[in-house]
């Protein structure tokens, strides 16, 4: 039980008016101690894993527990499925108390309601797509770390790739559901025979510049000049990128071969735009001339995703991640190129 009014020797001072089974704040005049047993613990970090995620809940929940309004809780899982059902202005999850209500106390029973209920189902089911975000970090992360990185992205430095891979894993469950969408519909519409490109911009503030780019290889070359030519030109996509968008700090890159359902490579790239200077953008504007880079200013997309699917929230219009959408990718081909069906390979690294 979370108890706002219990603090420091009141958790264990013997004088008949300790509770038992409930903590409140340990020493409000220093940061914020959270305490969890293995029961919300696991509930925790089941629900909120991803880093951005599970670190804005905890500040939030930090404000809240020490704000005016936090009169009490059952237990931590009735305080985030409480969080889980609120927005705020910023479309965030936040502790939001309606207007006219002084004080909150979350009885049990709270939480039992939100994970058997239609808003938590339909969620879980729009963010299988987010889990092929997730084996890309999970597939960058381990060859970096072991080493056996293959072709011109292994000669990078690893600060660079470690970089990238970063502000992969900051974004959080939501911006894995836009990202990993985008990336799918980009790598089906792609034509085996035809380079295509794809820049997505930031879906938060402060998040990055993604650049998506499919490039066919050609029979009469090897696969080591293929894969050299593939990083340059993803490298000059970028460049081009902060030339049409001033406005992009960070910019990542990936890069593998069109289609789905193929035996793949991936490269990934950071660009950091702040370093940019006169001589780069001649350059940039020199490439895009040459080699016809986003001459129109696009493709370039950004989209907005409500963390509950529109079909369970009355008064949304209909979105495009339908239950059918979801149907035809669960049984299509993994686009990560092991030859089986979506649900039996990266939908599962969502459990």
């Amino acid at each position: 039980m979370l108890d706002p009014d219990i603090t420091g020797p009141m958790h264990y001072t013997d004088e008949g008016k300790v509770k038992p089974f409930a903590v409140g704040d340990l020493d409000p005049s220093k940061g914020f101690v959270h305490v969890f047993d293995d029961t919300s613990l696991g509930i925790v970090m089941g629900e909120l894993d991803t880093t951005a995620d599970l670190v804005d809940y905890l500040t939030k929940k930090e404000a809240f527990v020490r704000g005016a309004q936090f009169g009490g809780a059952a237990g931590e899982e009735e305080l985030l499925a409480f969080y889980l059902r609120h927005l705020n202005d910023r479309d965030e999850n936040d502790f939001v108390v309606a207007p006219g209500y002084t004080r909150v106390v979350l009885l049990e029973g709270l939480w039992r309601e939100f994970v058997t209920g239609p808003l938590r189902i339909a969620r879980v089911e729009a963010d299988e797509v987010s889990y092929l975000w997730d084996r890309l970090i999970e597939k960058f992360a381990h060859h970096a770390l072991a080493g056996t990185s293959y072709g011109p992205s292994a000669s990078a430095p690893l600060a660079e790739r470690e970089q990238a891979i970063r502000l992969m894993a900051a974004e959080g469950r939501t911006a894995r559901r836009v990202l990993g969408r985008s990336l799918y519909e980009f790598l089906s519409a792609s034509r085996p025979d035809q380079r295509s490109t794809r820049v997505m911009l930031p879906v938060r503030p402060g998040s990055p510049h993604y650049v998506f780019l499919a490039l066919p290889q050609l029979y009469s070359i090897s696969d080591s000049d293929y894969r050299t030519a593939r990083m340059g030109l993803l490298e000059a996509l970028c460049l081009v990128v902060k030339l049409v968008r001033p406005d992009a700090t960070d910019i990542v890159g990936l890069a593998t071969e069109p289609g789905l359902g193929i035996q793949r490579s991936e490269d990934v790239m950071y660009y950091d735009a702040r370093s940019w200077c006169e001589e780069h953008r001649q350059r940039a504007e020199q490439l895009r001339r040459d080699l016809g880079l986003l001459t129109q200013c696009g493709p370039m997309f950004r989209s907005k995703e409500y963390q509950f699917p529109a079909r369970v929230q009355p008064g949304l219009a209909s979105r495009r991640t339908s239950e059918k959408r979801g149907q035809s990718l669960r049984n299509s081909e993994c686009p990560c190129g092991s030859g089986k069906k979506w649900k039996r390979c990266c939908r599962r690294v969502g459990g």
